[in-house]
């Protein structure tokens, strides 16, 4: 029997663009093939072993894992806001947080 794939579901977990997963050491998930039949979260050992990665955070409906996004999200824009002893690093976490935030909407 021959397994049909989904382009835009990962084959492994079931993700799609609209359903990622999240760790947040690297964000959201992306297609790591042109088929965009795996996501990077499950093709990369290193992530998918994670406990920290959270499979599928929109059908899963994680609450605590926004809420910590977005309490890190808060912390980062008032002490970018407030210009205190922030980073270049900050602003590139603040972004990919206000990314990966507006992906859960």
């Amino acid at each position: 029997m021959s397994d049909i794939l989904t382009k835009g579901v990962c084959r492994v977990c079931g993700c799609t663009e609209d359903d990622p997963c999240h760790n947040p050491n690297v964000g959201n998930c992306w297609w790591a093939d042109e088929s965009q039949t795996i996501c990077s979260h499950c093709s990369d050992k290193t992530i998918a072993e994670d406990p920290e990665t959270k499979h599928c955070i929109n059908s899963n409906s994680d609450d605590d894992l926004a809420d910590q996004m977005q309490e890190e999200y808060d912390e980062l824009y008032n002490k970018i806001l407030d210009g205190v002893d922030w980073e270049i690093e900050d602003l590139d976490r603040l972004l990919k947080l206000h990314l990966d935030l507006n992906m859960r909407l």
